[in-house]
């Protein structure tokens, strides 16, 4: 039985065709399935794919600790795609209701972004700081579609 080839031809003149390139099947790298969504969408960044791997981001309920200066504790974010593979490295941004940035945290390998003490702005727009929530925002990159979500800030003590 022959070994299957890929080959590669250029086209000389109407009819004849001059092998280029000619490899077995099995020396072609073709990337598995199992490859995490990070490498794939840096892959596909690299090699000039305008294509973005959507992403869907999950921001959790946070808290005002009000035993600790009253700082907003419990901001988390989860980044994925949308098959569901956690998304690594990537910066997320948490803003509260008037726009105002609380904090930026990483991604790590589970796709948690979690930030702790970012502090409460005691102005005129306190109220609707605490009751308008927060918006968790990845900004796209490195091959990957921007997504973002709102939640909830509630009021306790010794959240941490």
């Amino acid at each position: 039985m022959k070994p299957r080839h890929l080959a590669l031809s250029l086209a000389l003149g109407a009819a004849s065709l001059v092998p280029l390139l000619s490899l077995p099947a099995s020396a072609v790298a073709v990337p598995a399935a199992t490859h995490q969504a990070g490498a794939v969408a840096r892959h596909m960044a690299g090699h000039g794919h305008s294509r973005l791997v959507p992403t869907v981001l999950h921001a959790h309920q946070a808290t005002i600790n009000l035993t600790n200066g009253g700082n907003i504790e419990n901001l988390w974010a989860h980044l994925e795609d949308t098959g569901g593979s956690p998304v690594e490295g990537e910066q997320i941004y948490f803003v509260d209701n008037g726009g105002r940035l609380l904090g930026i945290a990483r991604t790590n390998s589970d796709g948690d972004a979690r930030l702790n003490g970012a502090s409460l702005n005691a102005g005129p727009n306190l109220l609707q700081e605490v009751t308008g929530g927060y918006n968790a925002e990845f900004r796209g990159g490195d091959g990957f579609a921007r997504s973002t979500d709102h939640a909830a800030i509630t009021v306790g003590t010794d959240c941490g």
